[in-house]
């Protein structure tokens, strides 16, 4: 799991060191930044299928916030992103967040679950999460398509729960827990007028 994870961090980091190398040097460094972009998109930073404010107090560094939908409860997310590019026309991305990381829905199975002791686990679990992106600037006005790798650093309570479901002979898990997760998104700029 831990090669998967770092040959995708790799790959995306010569992908967009290699490409933003070339764009950086097409770009007009005296364009101004919008300091709102807001985003639709699907990830944890969107908290599930859902939205996120970003502001860039400098062009370098953006703050940002998220709430979503993750097919069975709102979530939401917020974090800190670091531009290193700002300028290029596909832009290298390193964020650190806080927020919904992971989640355990499970059917009504009756009385079965009290019997297993999974009557508590069906909920959204927080927790910190790191990762990389990168943005691909769109147009003049700095629309931009958005994808992300992110490695979650799950709870405990998270890691146990997942067992228990995982162990019961009532649930049957579809699918095994991946070790990073992937957001998609697109972002539009509210200029502010400076």
């Amino acid at each position: 799991m831990k090669k998967i994870f770092l040959s995708c961090v790799l790959a995306l980091s010569f992908l967009i060191g290699h490409t933003s190398s070339a764009a950086d040097k097409k770009s007009d460094s005296t364009q101004k930044h919008a300091l709102f972009h807001v985003g639709i998109g699907f990830g944890m930073d969107y908290g599930g299928l859902g939205l996120k404010v970003e502001y860039l107090p400098v062009k370098y560094i953006g703050v940002f916030g998220g709430v979503g939908y993750n097919f069975f409860r709102p979530a939401i997310s917020g974090g800190v992103l670091l531009r290193p590019l700002p300028d290029a026309k596909i832009q290298p991305i390193a964020l650190a967040m806080y927020g919904y990381n992971g989640g355990i829905n499970i059917a009504h199975q009756g009385n079965n679950l009290a019997l297993y002791d999974l009557e508590d686990v069906s909920k959204n679990y927080y927790g910190f999460s790191t990762g990389i992106a990168g943005e691909l600037k769109m147009g003049r006005n700095e629309n931009r398509l958005y994808l992300a790798v992110l490695y979650p650093f799950r709870s405990k309570e998270f890691r146990d729960n997942y067992d228990k479901v995982k162990a019961s002979p009532v649930v049957d898990l579809k699918s095994d827990l991946l070790p990073v997760t992937f957001s998609l998104g697109f972002t539009f700029p509210i200029r502010s007028g400076r």
